[in-house]
Formats: structure tokens, sequence, C-alpha cells
């Protein structure tokens, strides 16, 4: 399995530990079978993903959003499905969550699985976040470096913003 990332910080452990390389979003959208969104939300990333980035995705492409919904451009995801140039798109977040008329057509679509927006929600992980907070807390009142405290990487930020393809 090949993984590519878009990042305008390249973290080169990451990049060495996980055998990724770093590529434009043009070249991700191109390359990807599988997308998945893991940035926040901003003036510059929303509708990051739109009508220009769909159709520059590979057929048949598959979108994973657990990010922010307003990262991709509903209509145009819509469109891309119902054109079969996006095969499967997997939502925890919608562009417009507490609308459901708005979202009726892509949450309605076979091709279409939704979580509302609890994808990390499950009774292991909420137990092990609550441990792993109170023996942080244990440890930090004892002295000693919490053990999920994780080291600085290497960052080197040397590749320009990522920007929209319709920018």
């Amino acid at each position: 399995m090949k993984i590519l990332a878009v990042d305008r910080c390249r973290v080169l452990e990451l990049e060495q530990s996980c055998d990724m390389r770093y590529v434009t979003l043009p070249e991700l959208l191109s390359l990807s079978d599988i997308i998945t969104l893991h940035i926040p939300e901003s003036k510059e990333t929303h509708h990051l993903i739109d009508a220009a980035a769909f159709s520059s995705m590979k057929p048949g492409a598959i979108l994973v959003n657990t990010a922010r919904g307003s990262l991709i451009d509903s209509a145009a995801m819509l469109s891309a499905l119902q054109s079969g140039k996006l095969a499967y798109a997997l939502l925890d977040v919608l562009e417009h969550e507490r609308n459901f008329a708005e979202n009726k057509a892509l949450i309605g679509h076979p091709h279409v699985v939704t979580t509302p927006h609890i994808a990390f929600y499950a009774d292991d992980s909420m137990r092990n976040m609550y441990l792993d907070a109170f023996q942080s807390i244990d440890q930090w009142q004892q002295g000693a470096v919490p053990e999920h405290v994780i080291a600085p990487p290497t960052v080197v930020c040397d590749l320009p913003p990522v920007a929209k393809l319709s920018a």
C-alpha cells in the first residue's frame, strides 16, 4: 500500500517510519483510491474539496471525512457520486449538520455512509481516554513525564500552503 499525504509541514520521522510520501493536492487526488481528510476548518480549507477537486480525483475514489463538514462542497460531492466519479463517501461530519433537509440527498444516497459526528465514540475509547488522562495527571504529580507526551518531531515547513484547485 502506498501512503500519500498533503501538508505544508513535512514530519520527517513520519515520512520514514510509515513509508509515506508528501505530494501536492492535485497529485494526491489523481493517484489515491481512498482519500481521508484530517485538517482544521478555516477560510483556506472551506470547500477545499470542490467540483474541481472531484474532477481531478481518480475515478472510483472513496472519500472519508471525519474532520469538518465545510471542507467539502456538498453539492459537488453529490454530483460526483451521481456521476460515478466518486464511488463512496464515508462521512462523520456534514456541511450543514443541523439541517436535515439540506443533507437529505446525501444521507439517502446508496453510496454514502454517515455517522452523527461520533466516529470516535465507543465504550472502550471513552474509558481509555479517561484512564490515559488520569494516569497522565498522576505521573505529572509524581514528577514524571507523562507516558503519552509525544516528543516533538522534526518538522520541515518548506512547502507552500495547500490551495484549492479552483482558486
